[in-house]
């Protein structure tokens, strides 16, 4: 969850924590390292470490590679449903950890015009009419965040539509593509998938707890940036949802947009199925990535929608720097 307190030093590495849901949904990636505090900083370098030697030894499957990819995930579903006690779980699990891995497939083609099209397509997901206000995120920190990833100053009449294509194609292809997805890990110690059923919107995953994993630590800790939602589901353009939307574009809260994305579906449906999913992969620069989604399930069509993404146990250096806020979401 994205707060203000500012981080140690330019070149730390920063702590994620998993359960923190900056939902949003893809679209808008802004990485920015930072570290929680004192107390626990001198352990972060050396998880991230850890993390990195770790995920060197895991086979990989080629994302670029349709045939790769349909192994990738065939793997790690199999992997997945076979640790779980109850195979046949009624959330449809399966799909989301399809969804995300598609997700990182359509971000490594650092095209903003297909990752547009892939998320009306998959998610009925549009670019916002104007910049949303919330908690954190004035016009001064998106002003910041654009000079930082494409290297001039933010035009003052700038549209959101606009600077999305810019910041997600300029953001992708830095340091040489460094973060940019190529390669998923298939073993079956970097998949782990959390169901959960969720009554009210204020609801959230706990800690990792897993036993026979990579651990807890794992993955929590290393990069993570700051982050701008631009793209949100039509859904919260229509009807009654219209008046609370533009109540957080003039300044809302976290909870604010939160209770926007969830509300309405669980006072209809009383419940929404929700999935947390973490797992592994390889950057274009060789660096490993651990990552994180949390997903929404629709009840009224079954759609899955990714309401928070992200990166953890990666140094400092290849995100764009410290400071505050959160972590990404694309």
């Amino acid at each position: 969850m994205p707060d203000a307190r500012k981080p140690l030093s330019l070149r730390r590495i920063a702590i994620i924590l998993g359960a923190a849901l900056v939902l949003g949904i893809l679209i808008w990636p802004l990485f920015r390292a930072r570290v929680i505090g004192p107390r626990i900083s001198s352990v972060v370098p050396q998880r991230a470490a850890a993390a990195q030697i770790t995920a060197s030894a895991f086979p990989f499957a080629d994302l670029g590679d349709s045939a790769e990819f349909e192994r990738a995930a065939e793997t790690l579903i199999a992997a997945e449903a076979a640790r779980r006690a109850e195979p046949t779980d009624p959330n449809d699990w399966p799909a989301a950890l399809r969804l995300s891995l598609d997700f990182l497939r359509v971000c490594a083609s650092a095209d903003a015009a297909r990752y547009e099209a892939w998320a009306l397509n998959t998610q009925q997901l549009v670019i916002v009419p104007e910049f949303p206000a919330w908690g954190p995120y004035t016009r001064d920190v998106y002003a910041e965040r654009y000079q930082q990833v494409i290297g001039h100053v933010m035009p003052r009449d700038i549209r959101p539509d606009e600077y999305f294509k810019q910041y997600f194609e300029a953001y992708w292809k830095r340091g040489g593509g460094e973060l940019r997805p190529v390669a998923i890990a298939i073993d079956p110690q970097a998949i782990d998938v959390k169901s959960q059923v969720f009554i009210h919107w204020g609801d959230s995953f706990g800690p990792n707890t897993r036993k026979d994993g990579l651990g807890p630590l794992f993955w929590v800790g290393g990069i993570t940036t700051g982050s701008m939602m631009l793209h949100w589901p039509s859904r919260v353009f229509d009807g009654s949802e219209a008046g609370n939307f533009q109540k957080v574009v003039t300044g809302g809260t976290f909870h604010d947009v939160l209770r926007l994305f969830r509300e309405s579906m669980i006072r209809e449906h009383q419940a929404i199925n929700a999935v947390r999913i973490f797992f592994v992969y390889r950057g274009e620069s060789g660096i490993f990535v651990p990552v994180n989604f949390v997903m929404i399930q629709r009840p009224a069509d079954g759609v899955w929608e990714i309401h928070h993404f992200g990166i953890s146990n990666v140094g400092a250096d290849a995100g764009i720097g410290t400071e505050d806020l959160a972590q990404p979401i694309l």
